[in-house]
């Protein structure tokens, strides 16, 4: 359901606060793959799992893993621009966190 969706994403968050990259990731997926099955019915369930693969995007980045980070992102990139268009404001916020993670990727 929604609820445990968005409790595994909060918890995943706290994990990330605790320095414990490695159970945030984890918990994020789980999230992940809850709105990847609630997008069948709910549009913006797709959102919420573009969201997550922000965060995860996120976590990498901090961890070192900007490879990884660069992909989850571009693909929530993509999926912001499917659903609401290359301008809309929830897209722009994401440019600035694809071009750190290849900025990453060219420095390893």
């Amino acid at each position: 359901s929604r609820r445990v969706a968005e409790s595994t994403s909060c918890l995943a968050h706290t994990r990330h606060l605790m320095g414990e990259h490695d159970a945030a990731i984890d918990k994020h997926f789980l999230a992940l793959g809850i709105y990847k099955q609630l997008a069948q019915t709910d549009p913006q369930a797709e959102l919420d799992a573009a969201q997550c693969l922000v965060e995860i995007s996120s976590i990498s980045r901090h961890a070192g893993n900007a490879p990884r980070a660069k992909s989850l992102c571009m693909s929530a990139l993509r999926t912001y621009r499917r659903i609401l268009g290359p301008n809309h404001p929830q897209v722009a916020p994401l440019l600035p966190n694809t071009r750190e993670a290849m900025r990453m990727c060219m420095c390893m």
